[in-house]
Formats: structure tokens, sequence, C-alpha cells
């Protein structure tokens, strides 16, 4: 009886391991769900307060503009800068967009139960600084979100996020297969003054020329082509190798 009544703990203790884990899932979808919604809506506040606040390791990155580093980091790129690039630049608010609507989620969640990590694929909508006269113009944008997250007092937060660009292509072109990248993206040097933030507000790792590699006309490799970032796949406990490195 005793050796039965062990066995039914340690089955009950795995199937609440168990149903934890699928709770998890959903915790996490539902975060990146209301980052998505938030970050369109620029509700950057809102945004901020979706990341770890307790835990090392924070990071935020979008391609090409660098990485915010720590709970400092993300603050500072949600509440200053896309602040000021939304609230205080000269372009303001009127006619911008960015929307990053998600789809083909693969989240896994680490056998302990503290971390987990996703990735999403992306088409949407953007507008960038605009060429002929224009103050913004319109640009199809296709990537992949990597998502790393952590368990803080019980509360699933956003630990580790970044977006890579495969393809953002104009609108009113004529497609990926002759202008994959936008000017305003691809030739940094010319927009550098509207593309970045001002040097106070300056990301931790700068990104722009190492780290993009959106859809290429001349060579084969990109981080679509090369699986980056990798499916996640079943682990115990978290490893930093797990998030794809900054090359």
């Amino acid at each position: 009886m005793e050796q039965r009544l062990e066995r039914l703990e340690s089955e009950m203790a795995r199937m609440g391991a168990e149903i934890d884990r699928c709770k998890a899932v959903t915790a996490c979808a539902n975060l990146i769900g209301r980052y998505i919604n938030f970050h369109s809506a620029s509700m950057e506040e809102e945004s901020y307060e979706l990341f770890a606040k307790q835990t090392p390791g924070t990071l935020m990155c979008i391609d090409g503009w660098g990485v915010y580093l720590e709970n400092e980091g993300v603050r500072r790129f949600f509440c200053e800068w896309l602040k000021f690039a939304e609230t205080e630049s000269e372009a303001g608010m009127a006619g911008r967009l960015y929307r990053h609507d998600i789809s083909t989620p693969l989240i896994v969640v680490a056998k302990d139960g503290q971390t987990a990590k996703g990735i999403w694929s992306s088409l949407g909508a953007e507008t960038c600084p605009g060429t002929n006269g224009r103050k913004f113009d319109s640009v199809w944008c296709l990537g992949t979100y990597e998502g790393a997250f952590v368990l803080e007092d019980g509360e699933w937060r956003i630990w580790k996020l970044m977006f890579r660009d495969t393809l953002m292509t104009p609108f009113d072109g004529e497609g990926w297969t002759v202008t994959p990248v936008h000017p305003a993206y691809a030739d940094h040097g010319e927009h550098d003054d509207l593309m970045l933030p001002p040097a106070h507000l300056l990301p931790d790792i700068m990104t722009r020329e190492k780290h993009m590699r959106p859809l290429s006309l001349t060579e084969a490799s990109c981080s679509m082509h090369d699986c980056i970032p990798y499916p996640p796949q079943p682990y115990d406990t978290w490893d930093d190798s797990l998030f794809t490195k900054f090359e």
C-alpha cells in the first residue's frame, strides 16, 4: 500500500508539472499577443511592463536598431527612444504605422518550469522614412520573433525578445525580387538621422552593419535560409546557448 501511495504521489506531481507547463505555453503566447497590440498602438510603457524586472539578462532588439540590455536598457528603448521617435521627433505619430501580426507559434517550456522559449513568423505593414519628398513610405515587412520567458513571483514575463527582418520591401515597388529591403533600411548612412535615436539613447550593442541579414539578391545566405532562429527544442533548464547569439 505504501509503495502504491508513493507511485500515486509521484504520478500526481508529474501530471501537476505537466499541467503547469501547458498553462505556461498559453501565458507566453498571451504575452506576445499583448506586446503586438501594445506596440502597434505605441503604448510603450505598457510594452515595457511585460518584461522581466528581477532576472538578469533581459534584452530587447529590433533587427538593425541595436540591442538594449537589462531592465534599464529595455526601459530606455520603449519609454525613451520609441517615445522620442513618436512624440518629439520631426516625423511624429501622424501617419506612422507598425503592425506585426504573428503566426506559426512554437513554444517550448523548460522541464523545470522556470523558463520558456518561442518563435513566431510575422508578416506586417510598416511606415519608414519617406523618399521622393514623402514623410513616410509604406513597406511590407516579413520576419521572425524569437522570445525567451521567465517565471517571476509566479507570473510569466518576457525575458528576451528579438525581431529579425527577412524583407522590408516597398509597398508600391516591384516586390522583393527587385527590392527586398527599402533604402531607409539598406542605406543606413543616408537615413541614420531618422532611423537611429539621439546619442544618449543609443543601444548597448550596435547591430546595423553586422547583424541584419535580410533576403539578398546576390547571395543565398540570410536569416530565413539559414533557419535563424532555429526552432526551439525540449530542454531541462535554461542555458544562454538556447538564445541565438549576436554574430
